[in-house]
């Protein structure tokens, strides 16, 4: 794993990360030619995977993405975040499918999700991702409310062998900071932890970058499936995943919440 003051990229075509020290991020000849966007884009990661997804980090610096970030006190600090699995009814976890789905009924000018609505039974997987600060555990960061839940993703089994991705949502502060590729690359790791190879998704031609980030993230468009059938407000994605990348065992990180 490289140093946390490293960032790594995901790049068009190459599926590795790619790791460079952050005060050299800008020099890349890709980031120069994409401009500015490329490196805060859906293809960057800007972030420093663990190699054994215990925990996720991600330097939030004025040197890795230009602005700061602030303690709940509004205090600048380096943070981090950490991906950990929780209970549906998290009070964490509600708040943010709360925020998620008032944004789509904004959106969409009403709720038009179709079909049977994702619960504590049928959601066997949830992810929340933490912004805590740099160096303290994530249950030592709630404990003292120095911890805040900033997205989240879920799983919705459809059969023996693939799930649905549900609730994939990061709060508007914290977008364009490749969190919403952590939180799937999460889920792809749980689902293989699950026997779970096809994932699939729904979502809405009006969100744009959310689209941007299932397709770079190697999900095809399919015809909508089960409940989206006839609704022309969903657009529908599948992805295999490779069952020769299937995960090791490990351990949850410290305090999952």
């Amino acid at each position: 794993m490289p140093p946390r003051s490293w960032s790594a990229f995901h790049v068009a075509g190459c599926p590795p990360c790619i790791a460079v020290p952050a005060d050299r991020a800008r020099q890349l000849p890709a980031y120069q030619e994409g401009g500015r966007a490329w490196l805060e884009g859906i293809l960057a990661c800007d972030c420093v995977l663990a190699c054994d997804h215990v925990e996720v980090t991600t330097r939030l610096s004025a040197q890795n993405l230009g602005a700061g970030s602030s303690g709940t006190d509004g205090s600048a600090t380096d943070r981090r975040f950490v991906l950990t699995a929780t209970d549906w009814e998290a009070p964490a976890a509600c708040q943010l499918r709360e925020d998620q789905q008032a944004e789509l009924r904004r959106i969409y000018g009403g709720d038009t999700e179709p079909g049977v609505k994702p619960s504590a039974s049928d959601v066997t997987v949830f992810v929340l991702a933490w912004e805590v600060p740099d160096g303290v555990q994530l249950a030592d960061a709630v404990a003292r409310t120095d911890a805040l839940a900033v997205g989240c993703g879920g799983l919705r089994p459809l059969d023996a062998t693939s799930a649905e991705i549900k609730r994939m949502y990061v709060r508007p502060t914290h977008r364009r900071r490749g969190l919403s590729r952590q939180i799937l690359d999460e889920l792809e790791f749980r689902a293989r932890s699950q026997g779970w190879f096809r994932l699939r998704l729904e979502t809405g031609p009006a969100q744009i970058a959310a689209i941007g980030l299932y397709e770079a993230a190697g999900y095809r468009k399919i015809p909508n499936f089960g409940a989206y059938q006839g609704h022309a407000a969903s657009l529908c994605f599948e992805k295999a995943l490779d069952q020769d990348r299937a995960p090791a065992a490990r351990g949850e990180p410290a305090g999952d919440a």
